[in-house]
């Protein structure tokens, strides 16, 4: 009896659809933050600022923003996360300069939830 075929992808997307929720979850679980759900993403929010205009880099977002998100403390943006696919050591320098520069410090994993080979970047205010 033949295989049971799959739409390209089809077999991959599951079982990494679930991984991506429980990743997700996880993450929420170990900071004790909330995805926030209203307003834009943007680093101006963790320096209590509104962001202004839509837009993927500039001003507001930092260098090699991708697939971003704010996370909530008691209702209060927290952690800008950011998942690019990779980051050269340029870019990577670059980055630090540009949260250096806002009062902002950044931490990068190995491994986002977004795709297991994309970064998982955080950026929060200097403690």
């Amino acid at each position: 009896m033949p295989s049971q075929r799959y739409p390209v992808g089809m077999k991959f997307r599951i079982p990494h659809t679930v991984d991506w929720k429980m990743s997700k979850e996880k993450f929420a679980k170990d900071t004790g933050l909330r995805e926030g759900t209203r307003g834009q993403a943007c680093c101006n929010r963790l320096l209590g600022k509104r962001a202004s205009v839509v837009h993927k880099q500039g001003a507001c977002c930092p260098p090699g923003n991708d697939h971003p998100s704010i996370w909530n403390l008691d209702g209060k943006p927290e952690i800008f996360v950011f998942q690019p696919y990779g980051l050269d050591p340029d870019e990577v320098r670059e980055l630090v300069k540009w949260c250096e520069g806002r009062g902002l410090e950044c931490e990068i994993e190995a491994c986002a939830w977004h795709n297991p080979h994309a970064l998982l970047v955080q950026v929060q205010r200097k403690t």
